[in-house]
């Protein structure tokens, strides 16, 4: 039996697993089956923040395993819903613990810190499959889904991973991140960098990235070749506002100063990597405060060659003035906290 990462092409046969248990039992509360379209675009969904794991043997598909938000308030980042679902036909066979336990390491890596299990209650064989995994009641709601004619109550099972009690790191979606549990694998983020002038597109495969989430990518790098003013350093790429800050070191550790590149993404799901685009519009800041805007020159050049468009254009100044908004009121610390609570 092999444990594997979902994939679109599965769609059909994980809907005919649940459809057997949305038209013959309580243990989804769904009352129609979704269509073929409505399933995928929930593997889809899901697969960009949280795992979802199949069970398959010579290429047949046994059961699937998958995790969900909890609550859509930021707050609860760090717990999900777990959901498991295995063919009817072939229960007892250890299928489910395999899943189960895939599915729990990687929400260990993700830094997700409490899992919770809603059951459809009675159901004595799916309580004593989540007490197993040392699962216990945290809250039992009565009367709480009306289905085949029957009124069930809710049955709340949690279960906290030993890491629980550290400090919250912020949960990494699963887009930005490798799994490498009991054979499963994904393929690892990799990072390109892109430059218009010169054109080049260059993998950093040696950049070690140090924090992913869904706003921020943390990496140490050395350079790619060998300078005379620095040696190394670390990046953060704010994926959001279009903005990569760096501080740039010296041979001996001293910093050198802050570089700060206007960029755009393009992340490529298929392929887990992400283009990182210098849209030529940068800003250094020194170690005594000076400020200085550099390669605007550039940002013109690319224009007129048309190597980015007026879109692009117009993107990159307004983010450029957004970043030197924060840096002329005093609020660069806000970016630079990245790095700095890192020790970076």
């Amino acid at each position: 039996m092999n444990i594997r990462i979902a994939t679109l092409a599965d769609a059909s046969a994980l809907l005919k697993i649940y459809a057997y248990y949305v038209k013959n039992t309580a243990v989804t509360f769904e009352y129609s089956v979704p269509t073929f379209e409505e399933f995928t675009a929930r593997i889809q969904n899901t697969l960009q923040k949280y795992p979802f794991f199949v069970a398959e043997e010579k290429g047949d598909i046994l059961g699937y395993t998958y995790a969900s938000d909890f609550k859509t308030r930021a707050a609860y980042s760090w717990s999900v819903e777990t959901s498991i679902y295995v063919r009817e036909d072939i229960h007892g066979n250890g299928i489910g613990k395999a899943l189960y336990s895939t599915l729990e390491d990687t929400l260990k890596q993700q830094h997700i810190c409490n899992l919770c299990a809603c059951i459809a209650y009675p159901n004595p064989e799916s309580i004593a499959f989540h007490e197993h995994f040392d699962y216990q009641t945290v809250a039992h709601f009565h009367a709480s889904g009306y289905k085949q004619g029957k009124w069930y109550d809710m049955d709340g099972k949690g279960a906290l991973p030993p890491h629980h009690t550290t400090a919250a790191l912020h949960p990494i979606p699963t887009a930005y991140m490798p799994i490498r549990q009991k054979g499963v694998t994904m393929k690892p983020l990799k990072l390109y960098r892109k430059r218009l002038i010169p054109a080049e597109c260059i993998l950093l495969k040696d950049d070690q990235i140090m924090e992913q989430s869904d706003t921020v990518i943390i990496t140490k790098w050395n350079t790619l070749n060998p300078k005379t003013t620095f040696s190394h350093g670390c990046s953060c790429y704010f994926l959001k506002e279009g903005i990569k800050i760096s501080k740039f070191y010296r041979h001996d550790n001293s910093l050198l100063y802050w570089y700060c590149d206007v960029v755009d993404y393009d992340y490529n799901e298929t392929e887990n990597t992400l283009t990182v685009t210098d849209l030529l519009a940068d800003v250094i800041i020194y170690p005594d405060g000076t400020v200085q805007v550099v390669d605007l020159d550039e940002l013109a050049e690319a224009f007129d060659k048309e190597l980015i468009t007026a879109e692009q254009l117009s993107q990159c100044l307004r983010q450029l003035n957004n970043l030197l908004t924060l840096i002329y009121r005093d609020k660069f610390d806000r970016l630079q906290d990245h790095l700095e609570k890192m020790g970076l």
